[in-house]
Formats: structure tokens, C-alpha cells, sequence
């Protein structure tokens, strides 16, 4: 056989084997993954919950109808997430087709690229098995997808990628490399711009991680050099929506640093999987640091390339060790700073998300030095193989198996959490809505119908947000302006009630007002008529007399 092309080892039959192997391993897990995941969102007619706010950015970007009454600085957040469901909005033509297939193709992504990365540092087998832990042995992904929380894990994927890309750019020095990481690097900010503070974090320590073994400062200098282009680029970015990211952090949920370790603890197999690394840490790092090419663990993807870079520095199994250490440490160490920040408020808890892609690829290096050291009790060679690949087969097995039990039973009970009040009956109402389109006026209803047909339709609706703040300066008046509906469905059609709300519908140009299906929906009565029913709901269509007739200037009688 020639060795030529190949390098001195040839392409032997066992590379071609394992390789397929690898292949093989890969699209069962993914296909595995796609099951559930698509068996999961398509469970119900409504997409993940928060789908309908992103619903409303991707059809600013799609060129689709979007209620008038949002402000037009907002659809720029999370701009690298959005674009993807705008363009999948024009495919498809129907928001919630394309909503569903945005979260499923997230999740896919996301879990795909901790093979990537594991792949760029560890060798096929640590590789195959950190994509199996990230994809169906965590919970912290399901979470994310049972309320739609997409941009986030799109940003977890970029992250994920980035360190891959770090290792890489400081290994080889090569320019493509480089620009490469700095791009993974700005499009993961741009992802989900309040988690931003991860990045470096991470990076950041991951870097040090490396200088700190290499003696030398060199790869810290250049990753700062890589991202100062990308960052002050998002720097500019968020200076142009600070008005909404200010407003934002104002009102979300103050935690400390222990509801990140509670939210990492809710999860057994991850717990079990952090005890792991923390109880086996010697021994993984006395492997990796003393024998760079354990086999089974430190085998990368990298050292079967002919790199040609004008640099070509030692990826060692200690240095990928300390990234993985510091992409593990970096974003617990500013948690545990920014929660002793005074005056500080931010959700810590969302820290989480980001530290399943190294737990999974430190869990997968554990159990792939477990099982060298199973096999080095074997003094036959093949006897050795069969006893390490047994091992990490076992090992594997008692991680994904109670992994994917509980994860997927985790989804079950956050979908049902984040669960829609009257799901059924809202969507037909959006459907029914949906189908009378184009139609001038607002809908008015609770928050529960009307962001939804606001993000499904792209109508103008009023309600009132539960929310302390909002994006849109105007919204805390739409709230009060809706309550005067309420004042009137709550306390009885008095004249002056009747005129206030004759007033509101007039102002709003409230055409369907949306209002729980009892006794004092017929309030409505003297205002309009009911035009559609479900068990829950009703929609009360307003007479146009009363929408279009001006007060007169004594006011409403």
C-alpha cells in the first residue's frame, strides 16, 4: 500500500473502519435526536412558548406584516437567531411550521457542535460520547426548548464552536484560522446579546488555561488581537439598542450565585457527571499531562491533517485539558463575581446553559480514561482493546441511559410549566384570526391570545403585559388603555364604564375583542357581536358604528 499521499501510517482498512464507525455512531445519535425532539415540539399545535415574541423580529426581517404599535428598534436583538426563522418563514409560509423547525434545527445544531469541538480536541471516541451525553443525557437543552428559549442555545452552539476555533487558531497561527474564530466569536455575541458576558469569560480563561502551561503570554495577546474587531463591533451594536438591553437588565430576575448551582444540581446525571470530573480529576489530569496519546482520549481530529502554517504549535493533552478546565471555570468564576456586584441585576441562572457542552466533552474524557486504565490491566494487546472499548461502552451506557430517561421526562414537566392557559382554544382563535387576514383594526384580549396572534398574523393587538417593563416605551399606556376593557367586562356595562370603553376602541381602533367564554362576556353586548366561540374563548367583533363614529363634544352618553 502506498504511504505517500497518507503520511507514513497509510490509510489503513482499520482507519477506513473506524472512521464509518464514527460516521455511523453520529447519524444514529443525530437521528435519535431528531426523534425526540420533533416528537416533543410537534406534540402540541403551539410552538415552544416564547416563539411568540421572535416570531414578531423574523417577520420585520422577512418583509412580513408586523403590528404597527412595535417599536422598530427591537427587531434588531438577537439578530444571528432571528435571521434563521425569517428566512424559514419564507419557505415554509406558515409561522408555526416555522417556528417548530427553527427550535428542532437549533437543538440539532447545538448538540452537533459539541462533536465538532470534542472532535478538534479529543479523539473520535471522546467525541462520539460527548455528543451522545450533550444530546440526550442533560436536561439543560430541554429546558431551553420547552419555553423557547432558541437564541439562547444557538448562542450555546456558537460558544461551543468558538472554543474549537480557539484551540485551533492558537495551535496552528494560521490567518483562516483566525478570522475564522474571531467570526464564530461575533456571531455567538450577536446570537443572544444578554449573554454576551460569557464569551469572555471563557475564552478569556481558556486562553490563560493555555499561556499558563505554554510559560508564555502569546496566546493570550492573540486572542485578544482576534476578538478587539468583533467586540467593538458588538460594542457599537449594543450602544445602538442600549435603550432596550438597559430597560431589559432593569427588569429581570436578580440572581445570586446559588440558583446557578441549583439549576445545575436539578439534573442527577449532570450532577452525577460534574462528581465525576471533580472526584476523577486527578487522575485525568496526571493521564493527560504524563502520556500525550492515550489511546481512546487524546487522539484529535487535527493530527491526521497536513496542516501547512507558518506555525505549528504541540497540542498536548495537558493544554486541551486546561481548556476544557477553563471553558468549565470561566463563566462559574464571573457568575460568582457579578453576584456580588452592587446594584448589579441579571439572570444568573442563564450561566447554566453554557457549561453543558463541557461538562458532556469532560465527562466523555473521564469515562475514556476510565476505560484506558481498565485496559491496561490487560497485558494481551487485543485482549486490551476489547477490555477498554467494554469499559466505555458500560461507562457510557450508565450515563445516557437514566440521562436520557430523566431529560426527556424533564421536558414532559417544563412543557407543561410553560404550558399555554387554554392552548387549544387559543389556537383556533389565532387560526380563525389568521384566515380573515388582511383586516384593519386591533385585536384586543389577554396576554396569552394576543401575543400570540400578534406573532402568528403580525395584527396589532392590545393587552396588558405582565411584564414590569417592556421594549416599547408605550406599553404600560396599552396596558391601562386594555384594563378600561376589563374595568368594563369586570364591573359592569355602567354608562360611564361603556363610554370609556367606547373611547379606548376608538383610539385603538379595536375591531375582535377576545374575552373568556362566560356570563360576562355578554357585557360586549351593547358594543358588538359574538362572531366566534370555542370552549374557553370568545371573539366579540366590535360594530363599526362604534369604531368609527367620533364622540361627540359632550362626550358619550
Amino acid at each position: 500500500m502506498s504511504t505517500g499521499r497518507f503520511g507514513d501510517s497509510g490509510l489503513s482498512l482499520h482507519a477506513v473502519d473506524s472512521r464509518v464507525v464514527e460516521a455511523v455512531l453520529v447519524a444514529v445519535i443525530t437521528v435519535a435526536n431528531l426523534w425526540v425532539v420533533t416528537t416533543a415540539v410537534f406534540g402540541r399545535w403551539f410552538p415552544p412558548n416564547d416563539a411568540k415574541h421572535w416570531l414578531v423580529r423574523a417577520r420585520y426581517f422577512a418583509g412580513w406584516a408586523v403590528p404597527p404599535s412595535e417599536s422598530v428598534g427591537q427587531f434588531a436583538t438577537h439578530p444571528v437567531a432571528i435571521v434563521p426563522l425569517s428566512l424559514l418563514l419564507l419557505v415554509f409560509g406558515s409561522a408555526v411550521l416555522a417556528a417548530k423547525v427553527w427550535a428542532i434545527t437549533a437543538f440539532l445544531w447545538t448538540t452537533l457542535t459539541v462533536y465538532v469541538t470534542a472532535r478538534e480536541l479529543f479523539s473520535a471516541q471522546v467525541a462520539v460520547l460527548a455528543f451522545a451525553f450533550v444530546s440526550l443525557g442533560q436536561s439543560l437543552f430541554f429546558d431551553l426548548l420547552a419555553f423557547g428559549g432558541v437564541p439562547q442555545l444557538v448562542s450555546v452552539g456558537f460558544l461551543t464552536l468558538s472554543v474549537g476555533a480557539l484551540v485551533r487558531a492558537r495551535r496552528t497561527g494560521r490567518r483562516a484560522d483566525r478570522v475564522t474564530f474571531a467570526l464564530l466569536f461575533l456571531l455567538g455575541l450577536l446570537a443572544h446579546p444578554p449573554s454576551s458576558p460569557v464569551y469572555p469569560a471563557t475564552l478569556g480563561t481558556a486562553a490563560v488555561g493555555l499561556a499558563v502551561l505554554r510559560a508564555r503570554w502569546r496566546p493570550v495577546v492573540e486572542t485578544l488581537v482576534d476578538v478587539t474587531l468583533p467586540s467593538l463591533f458588538f460594542l457599537g451594536y449594543l450602544a445602538s439598542q442600549w435603550h432596550i438591553f438597559s430597560l431589559y437588565t432593569a427588569t429581570a430576575g436578580g440572581h445570586d450565585f446559588a440558583v446557578l448551582l441549583q439549576k445545575l444540581g436539578r439534573d442527577p446525571v449532570l450532577e452525577a457527571m460534574g462528581l465525576a470530573l471533580v472526584v476523577l480529576a486527578p487522575l485525568v489530569g496526571y493521564a493527560l499531562y504524563t502520556n500525550e496519546r492515550i489511546e481512546g482520549v487524546f487522539d484529535p481530529q487535527t493530527d491526521r491533517r497536513e496542516d501547512s502554517a507558518r506555525r505549528e504549535a504541540t497540542l498536548t493533552g495537558a493544554g486541551v485539558g486546561a481548556v476544557v478546565l477553563g471553558w468549565l471555570l470561566g463563566p462559574l468564576m464571573m457568575a460568582a463575581v457579578v453576584s456580588n456586584l452592587p446594584g448589579v441585576s441579571t439572570e444568573l441562572a442563564r450561566v447554566a446553559f453554557y457549561l453543558a457542552p463541557p461538562i458532556a466533552i469532560g465527562a466523555a474524557v473521564t469515562v475514556g480514561v476510565l476505560a484506558w486504565t481498565a485496559g491496561r490491566f490487560v497485558t494481551d494487546r487485543e485482549g486490551s482493546v476489547v477490555a477498554r472499548r467494554t469499559a466505555a461502552v458500560v461507562l457510557a451506557l450508565l450515563v445516557v441511559v437514566p440521562g436520557f430517561y430523566w431529560s426527556t421526562g424533564y421536558y414532559d414537566g417544563a412543557r407543561d410549566y410553560y404550558e399555554i392557559k387554554n392552548g387549544d382554544s387559543v389556537g383556533r382563535v389565532v387560526e380563525w384570526v389568521d384566515q380573515r387576514q388582511p383586516f384593519g383594526g386591533t385585536v384586543a384580549g389577554p396576554f396569552y391570545v394576543v401575543s400570540w396572534v400578534e406573532g402568528v398574523t403580525g395584527q396589532n393587538g392590545l393587552t396588558r403585559t405582565p411584564a414590569g417593563g417592556s421594549y416599547r416605551p408605550n406599553e404600560r399606556r396599552e396596558s391601562a388603555a386594555f384594563q378600561t376593557l376589563e374595568d368594563l367586562r369586570w364591573h359592569g356595562a355602567t354608562p360611564e364604564n361603556v363610554a370609556d370603553a367606547k373611547a379606548i376602541i376608538r383610539e385603538y381602533d379595536v375591531r375582535y375583542v377576545v374575552v373568556p367564554n362566560n356570563w360576562r362576556q355578554t357585557r360586549f353586548d351593547s358594543l358588538g357581536t359574538v362572531v366566534f366561540r370555542t370552549d374557553e374563548l370568545v371573539v366579540v367583533e366590535i360594530d363599526p358604528t362604534v369604531r368609527n363614529t367620533a364622540p361627540p363634544s359632550g362626550g358619550d352618553a
